[in-house]
């Protein structure tokens, strides 16, 4: 969790094992918490649509995953073939 968004957590008093700041306004709690919650709803919405189209976590995992046995198998045996694929140019 990155920096900010810890700060907002601590600042609206959600975050699980984190104490509550207890020197913020009230006003200042409301706000990290709207701030928040459209935050989670927008990242719900974002991995929807790219899930819905084909790009999301599960569907990137997934096409990778196909690419890279894909690969595997199209291999002579020998040992001495190349990577190829999305894989190859990471390495």
């Amino acid at each position: 969790m990155g920096g900010v968004n810890r700060l907002k957590h601590h600042l609206a008093g959600t975050h699980h094992g984190m104490k509550p700041c207890s020197k913020v306004s009230e006003d200042a709690r409301l706000e990290c918490k709207e701030a928040l919650a459209n935050f989670k709803d927008q990242k719900t919405k974002r991995n929807e649509l790219l899930q819905e189209i084909g790009m999301g976590p599960t569907s990137m995992h997934e096409s990778a995953l196909s690419k890279t046995i894909g690969t595997l198998g199209s291999e002579s045996g020998s040992g001495s073939g190349s990577v190829s694929g999305e894989w190859g140019t990471y390495s």
